[in-house]
C-alpha cells in the first residue's frame, strides 16, 4: 500500500485545487475506469461464460493385461481378458471460458459394472503357445469412475463456432469382480468349488492428454461438436486379489505398475438448443488406452515377494452418449464483434454404394494327402471382397473470403458370405486344420482332421461369414488458392482419424459313418485405429450456368494400431494316426505400422438454385499396409516327420484395401 500513497496524495491535492466542474469531469473518468476494471476482472459474470452439463454414456468395455514368468520365459505366462464389460456412466461437467479465449474444463463420471466375461489363460511356451489352463468367470459387479481436468486456448471463434486447443490430466479407474468361475482346460474341469468371488481387480490410469475440440453451427440452434485427445504418457497401476489361491495374500495377491504407453479418446455429438441456454446432445464416444511395460509383484503368503516383467495392459470403452447442458454466456461474449452473419456455410450429405477389395484372401483349412508321402497341398482360400453401403456428411464453414473450416464424417459397412463343400477321399486328400495357438497332439501331429465320410463325396461343409465397418473423420483448413468466374482451386489440410473393424467367422463340419459330428469353429475379430494427417487439392470448374465438374485428390499418412482377438473350438476332430479329441484355442495379438493413403473422386454437380445442389459422385480410396489375419500354415513335407506349423495366428501388415464408391449427394448452403 505504501507505494500507492504518493499517488493518493497527489490525486487528493488535485481535487482540492481544481474547480467543481473539473472535479465532475475527473469523477466521470473514474467511473469509466471502474467500468473497465470490472470488465477485465478475472471472475465476474461479464467476462466468464459457464456451461454446466450432464451426460449419460451407455458404454461397453474391453480390457486385457498380461505378464511374463519371473525368468522371462514364457514371455506371456498369464493373461486376463475382460469382454463385454457394460457400464452406464453418468457424467457431470463444468466448462468455463474466460475472455472468449481461456478454457477450464472438469468432467466427473461414475458408473456401475453391469455385466461381462473374464477369461484367464496360462501358457508354458513363448508367444502364447502350450496353453495349459483356461478358466472363465462372470463379471457382474463393482464400479468405475473418471476425472478429467483440462485447460486450453480458443484459437478460432466466429458466431457460435469455435476451435480449441486442450491440455489436461485424466484419472480413470475400473474395478471388476469375477464370480461363478468355471475351468475350461487343465485341472478339474467344470464349475469352481466356490461360486462366490474368485477374483477382483482394480486398474487405475493417470494420464497426460493433449488435443483439440471443435464446435460448428450447422443451422441456427443445431451444431456438431467433436473432440480428439491423445494420451502420450500414462501411469498404470493394478491391484489383483485371487480369493481361491490360498498360497497368496489377499491385500492384494498381485500388484503391477507401468509407465509410458499411448491412447486416443474421441467423441462426436449433435447438439440442439431447445430454450435460451438449455441444449440437448447425442453422439458417440470411444476411449482406447494402452500402457507401457513395467513390473508385476506376486505376494506369496509365506515367502518374499516375487517380481516379474509386466508386459502391457489395454482398456477400451465405447458407446453412445446423450446429454443436456445449460450455458450462461458472459457479457464479454455477447459483445463479441467477430461474429459472422449467416450464409457462410455449406453442408453436403452423400449416400453411396461401396465395394471393398482386399489384397489377401482369407485362408485357414488345408487339404492334406492321406497316402505317402503325406504331402500337404495348398490351403483352402476364400475371397472376402465385399459389397456395402455408406454415408458421408461434409461441413464447410467460412472464416473469411478465402479460408474455411472443413469437417467430414463418413462411415460404411460391408459383408460377404461364402459356402462350399470339400470332398474327403480316402485315396486322395482330406480336410485338415491347424490349431491357431500352435498346439500339437503328438510328436508329429500338428493338424486335425474334419471327418467327412463316406469318402469321395463333398460332405464337409465350409462357411465364411465376413463383416466389416469403419468410420473416418477429418478436421482441417480449406484455403482458396485460385478463384475466378469459372474455376476454383482449393488446398485442404488437417487431422484425420479412422476406425476399422473386421470379423471373420469360419466353420467346418462333417460327420463319420456313425453320424458323429466333427467341427471347427473359428471367430477372429480384427480392430484398427488410425490417426494422422491428410491433405490435398480440390478443383471445381463451371461448364455451363448451372452445371459444374469437381475433382479432388488427397494423400494421407497414418499410424495404425491393431488388435486381434481369435477363438477356436474343435469338437470330435481326428488326430492323424490316432483317435479323436476336443480342443480349444485363443490368440490375442497387437501390431502397429505406418499406413499411406491416397484417394480421388470426381463429381458432376447441378446447381438447382442459390441454396441447393444435386450431384453424382464416384471415386476410389486406397490404403496400404493395412492389417490382416495371418493364420498358421501346415508343413509341406511328410506328416510322419512333420515339423510344427510355421507360426501361430497373428496380425499381418501386407493387406491393401481399395474402396470404390458411387452415389448421390445433395448440398445445402445457408
Amino acid at each position: 500500500m505504501r507505494k500507492y500513497l504518493l499517488h493518493v496524495l497527489i490525486i487528493s491535492f488535485v481535487f482540492l485545487l481544481v474547480p467543481t466542474a473539473q472535479v465532475a469531469t475527473y469523477a466521470g473518468e473514474i467511473e469509466t475506469r471502474k467500468e473497465e476494471a470490472r470488465k477485465h476482472a478475472v471472475f465476474t459474470s461479464e467476462n466468464i461464460s459457464i456451461q454446466i452439463g450432464e451426460r449419460t454414456w451407455i458404454s461397453q468395455g474391453k480390457a486385457d493385461r498380461n505378464h511374463a514368468d519371473s525368468d522371462g520365459s514364457p514371455d506371456v505366462l498369464s493373461e486376463l481378458i475382460y469382454n463385454d464389460v457394460d457400464s452406464v456412466i453418468t457424467e457431470f461437467n463444468v466448462n468455463a471460458l474466460l475472455y472468449n479465449r481461456y478454457i477450464f474444463n472438469v468432467d466427473v463420471g461414475i458408473g456401475c459394472i453391469d455385466g461381462g466375461k473374464l477369461t484367464d489363460r496360462d501358457y508354458l511356451g513363448d508367444n502364447r503357445t502350450e496353453i495349459f489352463s483356461v478358466s472363465d468367470s462372470t463379471v457382474d459387479d463393482d464400479s468405475m469412475y473418471y476425472v478429467n481436468a483440462d485447460i486450453g486456448y480458443r484459437i478460432f471463434n466466429k458466431k457460435k463456432s469455435s476451435i480449441d486447443l486442450l491440455l489436461g490430466y485424466q484419472h480413470w479407474e475400473e474395478k471388476y469382480i469375477g464370480t461363478e468361475g468355471r475351468q475350461q482346460l487343465g485341472g478339474t474341469l467344470g464349475p469352481f468349488a466356490s461360486q462366490e468371488r474368485d477374483i477382483s481387480e482394480r486398474a487405475t490410469w493417470d494420464s497426460l492428454r493433449v488435443g483439440a475440440r471443435a464446435s460448428i453451427e450447422i443451422f441456427p440452434k443445431l451444431s456438431i461438436k467433436t473432440r480428439l485427445m491423445f494420451v502420450p504418457w500414462t501411469h498404470y497401476e493394478l491391484e489383483d486379489i485371487h480369493y481361491m489361491r490360498s498360497s497368496h495374500k489377499k491385500d492384494p495377491s498381485f500388484e503391477a505398475k507401468a509407465d509410458g504407453g499411448f491412447g486416443v479418446m474421441s467423441d462426436t455429438t449433435i447438439s440442439y438448443n431447445i430454450w435460451k441456454g438449455l441444449s440437448i446432445e447425442a453422439g458417440y464416444q470411444i476411449w482406447d488406452i494402452e500402457s507401457g511395460g513395467g513390473t508385476l509383484t506376486a505376494r506369496p503368503l509365506n515367502s518374499d515377494s516375487v517380481r516379474t516383467h509386466f508386459n502391457e495392459a489395454n482398456n477400451r470403452r465405447q458407446g453412445g452418449i446423450i446429454g443436456v447442458y445449460y450455458a450462461i454466456p458472459s457479457v464479454y461474449a455477447k459483445r463479441d464483434t467477430t461474429e459472422l452473419k449467416l450464409g457462410k456455410m455449406s453442408i453436403i450429405l452423400e449416400s453411396s454404394a461401396r465395394f471393398l477389395s482386399r489384397n489377401n484372401n482369407f485362408s485357414y483349412a488345408h487339404m492334406s494327402q492321406n497316402l505317402a508321402p503325406f504331402a500337404y497341398t495348398d490351403r483352402e482360400q476364400l475371397n472376402y471382397d465385399s459389397l456395402g453401403f455408406g454415408k458421408k456428411i461434409l461441413i464447410d464453414y467460412n472464416i473469411n473470403d478465402y479460408d474455411s473450416i472443413e469437417f467430414s464424417f463418413q462411415g460404411a459397412t460391408a459383408s460377404s458370405d461364402s459356402t462350399r463343400r470339400l470332398t474327403n477321399d480316402t485315396n486322395g486328400s482330406i480336410p485338415s486344420v491347424p490349431v491357431i495357438d500352435g498346439q500339437s497332439f503328438g510328436t508329429n501331429q500338428h493338424d486335425l482332421v474334419i471327418s467327412g465320410t463316406p469318402s469321395g463325396i463333398p460332405n464337409v461343409s465350409v462357411n465364411l461369414e465376413y463383416d466389416t465397418w469403419y468410420v473416418d473423420t477429418f478436421l482441417g483448413l480449406n484455403r482458396t488458392i485460385t478463384k475466378n468466374d469459372n474455376v476454383e482451386l482449393h488446398g485442404i489440410a488437417g487431422l484425420a482419424l479412422a476406425h476399422f473393424e473386421q470379423n471373420f467367422k469360419h466353420t467346418m463340419a462333417g460327420a463319420d459313418l456313425l453320424g458323429s459330428l466333427s467341427s471347427s469353429d473359428l471367430d477372429e475379430e480384427l480392430t484398427d485405429n488410425l490417426f494422422g494427417l491428410k491433405g490435398g487439392l480440390r478443383l471445381c470448374r463451371r461448364v455451363t450456368r448451372n452445371f459444374y465438374v469437381e475433382g479432388s485428390v488427397f494423400g494421407g499418412a497414418y499410424y495404425r494400431r491393431s488388435k486381434l482377438d481369435a477363438d477356436q473350438t474343435l469338437i470330435n476332430v481326428g488326430v492323424p494316426f490316432g483317435g479323436r479329441t476336443d480342443a480349444f484355442a485363443s490368440v490375442d495379438d497387437r501390431d502397429g505400422d505406418f499406413v499411406p493413403r491416397t484417394e480421388g473422386s470426381l463429381k458432376a454437380k447441378y446447381k438447382i438454385n442459390d441454396r441447393w445442389d444435386l450431384s453424382f459422385s464416384s471415386g476410389v480410396d486406397a490404403w496400404w499396409n493395412m492389417s490382416n489375419v495371418n493364420n498358421p500354415k501346415l508343413p509341406s513335407h511328410s506328416r510322419a516327420t512333420g515339423t510344427p506349423i510355421d507360426q501361430i495366428t497373428h496380425i499381418g501388415d501386407n493387406d491393401r484395401l481399395i474402396e470404390y464408391h458411387a452415389g448421390l449427394a445433395i448440398t445445402f448452403r445457408n
